[in-house]
């Protein structure tokens, strides 16, 4: 039968058969492809995970850097006087810090909580801020070593200008 083909036929067959091997070939190589691609960047990407773990462990003092930086810190409570306003001074710079203006700042003891033999003091602050600068206060208040919780947080937008919000809040420590 080949034999019988003119070599115009012929050709066209032989490019008709290749293009045929080209295309089972290209749908088998593909996916084999797609699969070694993504293997090779997860196999990347474990190696740079890997390596960052060693970084940390061959180094202790980095070790421990980071591990302190997780862990809050908390000083142990003094007398009364100083206490109290060694946390009103803190709180008022986180609250400049984050930019929070207090309108009005009240520091007393709550006489009705006693925790341990240690007294309860209360920092109440209202004013005025925006929602990123509550926000940022949240996260800076945990830093100061004088916290113990957040007792109240009232937090009121303003009807006209949705920016605007008026809160009010209350952060406890404790004392001797």
């Amino acid at each position: 039968m080949w034999n019988k083909l003119k070599p115009r036929e012929k050709r066209i067959l032989k490019l008709l058969m290749a293009t045929a091997v080209a295309i089972f070939g290209y749908i088998l190589i593909e996916p084999i492809l797609a699969d070694y691609q993504q293997l090779r960047a997860e196999r990347l990407e474990q190696l740079g995970t890997l390596e960052g773990f060693l970084d940390i462990g061959d180094s202790e003092n980095a070790r421990q850097n980071a591990i302190a930086q997780m862990v809050p810190t908390f000083k142990m409570p003094v007398k009364a006087d100083q206490q109290s306003i060694l946390f009103r001074d803190e709180i008022t710079k986180q609250l400049q810090k984050c930019g929070l203006k207090a309108n009005s700042m009240k520091l007393r003891q709550d006489k009705t909580a006693k925790v341990d033999g240690y007294n309860v003091w209360l920092v109440e602050c209202q004013g005025q801020c925006g929602y990123a600068s509550i926000t940022r206060f949240f996260n800076e208040v945990r830093k100061n070593p004088y916290y113990a919780a957040m007792e109240k947080l009232t937090l009121k937008v303003d009807s006209k200008d949705r920016n605007k919000i008026t809160y009010y809040l209350i952060v406890s420590t404790y004392a001797k």
